[in-house]
């Protein structure tokens, strides 16, 4: 199927060729087991895209494909160009349907999830009933994949909040906060359009160097690693990077990277060793030089960006 793609892909082709072959790599990276394109093309697979608890940012990111200018050419569509090409049966962000409307639904051949799954009776029966009318369920997203911020927060009980596969088995993932367009459509078609996660860290096109002059508070110069910055293990190509010219905005203004594309994002704690300094050094409850604030009750220390490392 790759193969076939790349003849059609290497070769001048008419738009309608081009988005039958979106509709095609979206059937064949999910299912596969089609023999012949024609098989592939005659199959516009039933897609359903379900929002829990989210700020619908991920969503928002699926419909921005094209956007771009460095996309944007006679052969690649836009998210309205693609949307056609796939039978959408829910979605409440893009189609003017009931809520209620997602209990009807009999049969899906992708369900896509954002969003974080929580203690109540809906959340649980959304999810079970998605996982049983879906072929395969992708979780959208970090708070869908791994938590998610509102996962920082969670409390076991009444307060308990969690990815969807605590709750359902999830065929695949795509990670990001929110995840780039480029990457959603490269992942759903199979390649067909838009771009991989590429290798690489966000310290490569930092401008500290990890092994240079550490700096010892935000809104110093010099790397922050010990502050809590997570650019040693998080991916460069973070939703953020496509209006910065590839490089990540939090280290590009002297801030520190939160990992929104690394795994786990944000359950994964801060950097211990610094932290652990500063509740020996200042005690819980004071504020810190640089107007961080420790909390030994929550074990938890919050700084000036808001985040929360444990």
């Amino acid at each position: 199927m790759k193969q076939e793609f790349k003849k059609i892909l290497d070769h001048p082709i008419d738009r309608r060729t081009f988005l039958k072959a979106v509709g095609a790599g979206t059937v064949a990276t999910l299912f596969g087991g089609q023999s012949t394109m024609e098989e592939v093309f005659a199959a516009s697979p039933k897609v359903g895209i379900v929002q829990l608890g989210t700020c619908a940012g991920c969503q928002v990111s699926l419909t921005e494909f094209g956007m771009d200018m460095r996309y944007i050419s006679s052969s690649n569509p836009t998210t309205a160009d693609i949307l056609p090409t796939i039978d959408i049966k829910y979605a409440p962000l893009l189609v003017d349907v009931l809520a209620e409307s997602f209990e009807n639904i009999s049969s899906l051949d992708i369900c896509i999830i954002e969003g974080i799954a929580g203690p109540t009776v809906e959340s649980s029966e959304l999810l079970d009933h998605a996982r049983s009318i879906s072929t395969k369920v992708v979780a959208l997203g970090d708070c869908a994949s791994y938590g998610g911020v509102p996962g920082l927060n969670s409390r076991k009980g009444l307060l308990d909040l969690y990815p969807i596969n605590k709750v359902i088995s999830v065929d695949a993932y795509i990670r990001g906060c929110p995840p780039q367009p480029e990457q959603i459509w490269y992942m759903v078609t199979g390649g067909a359009i838009g771009e991989a996660i590429k290798p690489g860290r966000v310290c490569d096109p930092c401008i500290y160097d990890p092994k240079g002059p550490q700096a010892s508070e935000l809104g110093q110069p010099g790397c922050k690693k010990h502050l809590g910055c997570q650019g040693h293990d998080s991916p460069w190509q973070c939703g953020a990077t496509r209006s910065t010219g590839g490089k990540a905005p939090c280290t590009l203004v002297d801030d520190i990277c939160i990992g929104c594309y690394r795994d786990q994002y944000p359950v994964t704690p801060y950097y211990v060793k610094g932290q652990v300094q500063m509740r020996n050094q200042y005690g819980a409850g004071k504020q810190t030089p640089s107007g961080n604030t420790t909390n030994a009750t929550t074990n938890t220390t919050l700084n000036k960006t808001g985040m929360i490392g444990k």
